[in-house]
């Protein structure tokens, strides 16, 4: 027969403070409110980086007709818009799914706490009811808090530059010669 053992600094049973660390790190308001409000912070961003793209490519439109550039003069300022809706984008659906994982796991914390008052239940981090299943979408919150976020900054900002330097190297003439010959 398994004994539930008392804690020494405590003095509470494990199941009980299996109990209340269930109850601390499951999603709370404050938990929702925080993932609602990091959601409201990127539609905000979304929405200035839009706004930001559309006068970035106004300037461009007025810069050709003005002064003849070409489309090919602003490819550069083109790649970065293109990083930045990338970035925003990536970090939109990771905020997304944060989101409504709090908000599910809160609401389904709710529903299972209110039927099984009495009976100490894991109703933490519940979303389908499957404890196997409601792991992995726990797992992929974890790593999307904490690890997915380096994604695009790492896709975006890895030395590219190296290889574009070997690119264009100069060439003297004599060396120009040896490679043609």
């Amino acid at each position: 027969m398994l004994v539930d053992a008392e804690d020494e600094y405590t003095g509470m049973s494990q199941s009980e403070l299996q109990y209340m660390f269930d109850k601390i790190t499951c999603p709370n308001v404050l938990w929702v409110g925080n993932a609602s409000c990091e959601f409201l912070t990127i539609i905000a961003f979304l929405l200035m980086v839009k706004r930001i793209d559309h006068k970035v490519k106004l300037n461009m439109k007025k810069q050709i007709k003005t002064y003849g550039y070409s489309e090919r003069h602003f490819e550069p300022e083109l790649k970065k818009l293109d990083n930045l809706w990338f970035i925003v984008r990536f970090f939109l659906v990771v905020d997304t799914y944060i989101f409504l994982y709090n908000w599910v796991s809160f609401i389904q914390a709710r529903i299972l706490s209110s039927e099984n008052e009495n009976n100490v239940t894991k109703i933490c981090n519940v979303v389908t009811g499957y404890e196997q299943v409601d792991e992995y979408f726990w797992l992929f919150k974890r790593l999307a808090l904490y690890s997915v976020w380096q994604i695009p900054i790492i896709f975006i900002f890895w030395p590219k530059k190296a290889r574009l330097d070997q690119e264009r190297q100069v060439f003297t003439k004599s060396e120009v010669s040896l490679l043609l010959h």
